[in-house]
């Protein structure tokens, strides 16, 4: 599903009001792939259909907010992510960005200190990568020795965000 398909969806347009109103509360947010775009509408941006669908395994690069950012930055300067995408979004007004792609430039953002928009997932762990295998294209697979690491970054990414919001 997509930001867009709310007559299918009409959960999705309560969804972005209640998410702009924990914005608005100085709330943190984290929102993932479905959710950085919700997010990002949320705040005002765009989200539009991407060139092409981006499935599996990749990497994205933190640009230099990225890397000076405290939930994603201590990562390096590239972070293994899974993508399973199609759609893309603007970075929205007084946001930063914190990571990009090749094919989807806008891969990361940070709305204030607590608001985290990203559009690739760090969070697939084996059960998880067990679920989605039905529905993924038959090229595309996360197998173990690719997914490990990104679980690896997400346990990190996910562990700072959480002490980021502690502190507020």
């Amino acid at each position: 599903m997509g930001v867009h398909d709310t007559a299918e969806f009409p959960w999705l347009e309560t969804e972005r009001a209640w998410i702009a109103d924990a914005v608005r509360s100085d709330l943190p947010v984290l929102g993932v792939c479905l959710g950085a775009q919700q997010l990002a509408a949320a705040l005002g941006a765009s989200v539009t259909t991407g060139p092409s669908p981006e499935i599996g395994v990749g990497d994205v690069t933190l640009t230099a907010d990225g890397r000076a950012d405290p939930v994603l930055g201590p990562e390096g300067d590239s972070v293994p992510v899974v993508h399973w995408h199609g759609d893309t979004f603007e970075i929205p007004d007084g946001a930063v960005r914190l990571a990009t792609g090749e094919r989807y430039p806008n891969q990361a953002f940070r709305f204030g200190r607590l608001v985290y928009g990203l559009q690739f997932h760090v969070e697939v762990d084996e059960a998880m990568a067990a679920a989605w295998a039905p529905e993924l294209p038959p090229e595309v697979t996360l197998g173990a020795e690719q997914r490990r690491p990104v679980e690896a970054v997400g346990r990190r990414v996910l562990r700072r965000f959480v002490e980021v919001a502690r502190r507020g």
